[in-house]
């Protein structure tokens, strides 16, 4: 098989999805953990709203990609999938922050108590019924699955195209959503450290890093507009791209049941889960580490960009170590 797909038109469209869709979520997803933090919102929280997520996410995929099936319509739900949650994520830019104790020796007051409340292992529980918590755990509850099931009808429909052209390689039509995330998630810092709001009271008289002082106080807002344009852009491709034909489902109980009736398949999705939890930990906590060390937007940018630039040769030879190694001895290298 050719892996010259340069002049490929179907795989170029394909391209340019991969690209504005992982850009546009480059702009808010690293920075949604520091975000939630900023607007007052417990460390303990943002691990249960984030984890909520996931956990929605690990049954709305195979569900929407059920629904494909069924329906013959692949395109159309990726289309909905993708609108639907770019809404749901844009609508975060308008959670209110924690409210903020009326004097400062409340402040101060409560800021001891906090304190003390992590030291003897007790939870302040007061912020857990805000209105910021719950719209923050309804939100990405609802749009984190939702929109990272696109992603599977987009691959699916990468497979089908190199399949039928007999050209073209996977790696390196996902190569270029690795280049989108990297170079936006830098930009994204950037912007938000360029384009900064005057700092009001501190919300939910959380302790702020060293680097938001009065005049410097990041501006998300222009992450998120970002975050809108790219998605519009990846919406558009997926209206251009030609419908892609599906294989007939048999259900998604029993295909889910025939799935996990199989022990070698039971041990991959357990290396999956392991590889999940650390992946997970270290996109929600390493970051709010490095803003408490007092790391600005572009620091945290600049750690996205060299992280996620490490994929970019990774998806150039994978075909050919693949070919080389077989899929199985390939995974364990990529470990």
């Amino acid at each position: 098989m050719s892996s010259c797909d340069c002049v490929d038109g179907d795989l170029l469209v394909i391209k340019a999805i991969f690209f504005f869709f992982f850009s546009g979520a480059a702009c808010i997803h690293p920075y949604i953990a520091v975000y939630m933090k900023h607007q007052g919102l417990l460390p303990s929280q943002i691990g249960v709203i984030k984890s909520a997520g996931n956990f929605m996410s690990v049954i709305i995929k195979p569900l929407l990609g059920s629904i494909a099936d069924k329906t013959g319509r692949p395109k159309i739900v990726a289309v909905l999938t993708v609108t639907i949650a770019s809404v749901l994520h844009f609508s975060m830019l308008f959670i209110p922050p924690v409210p903020a104790s009326p004097t400062s020796t409340e402040a101060t007051s409560q800021q001891r108590h906090l304190a003390e409340a992590e030291k003897s292992g007790t939870e302040h529980t007061q912020s857990w019924f805000s209105l910021t918590f719950w719209l923050f755990f309804w939100i990405i509850f609802l749009s984190h699955g939702v929109q990272w099931s696109s992603v599977s009808q987009v691959e699916a429909a990468t497979y089908q195209i190199i399949k039928k052209n007999q050209r073209g390689e996977f790696g390196r039509q996902r190569v270029f959503g690795a280049v989108g995330f990297s170079l936006v998630a830098f930009l994204s810092g950037v912007a938000m450290d360029t384009f900064t709001t005057q700092k009001s009271q501190n919300p939910g008289n959380r302790t702020s890093p060293a680097t938001d002082t009065p005049g410097n106080e990041p501006n998300y807002s222009v992450a998120f507009y970002m975050f809108l344009t790219f998605m519009v852009l990846s919406i558009t491709c997926l209206l251009a791209v030609k419908d892609w034909s599906t294989e007939p489902s048999i259900g998604f109980i029993k295909s889910m049941g025939r799935l996990l009736s199989q022990v070698h398949l039971l041990i991959v999705l357990f290396v999956v889960i392991l590889l999940g939890a650390c992946d997970g930990a270290g996109d929600t906590y390493l970051l709010l580490h490095l803003k408490n060390l007092g790391a600005s937007q572009t620091v945290l940018g600049t750690y996205l960009l060299v992280k996620n630039a490490s994929e970019i040769p990774v998806y150039i030879v994978a075909g050919w170590v693949i070919r080389k190694l077989g899929h199985v001895a390939a995974i364990g290298v990529y470990t």
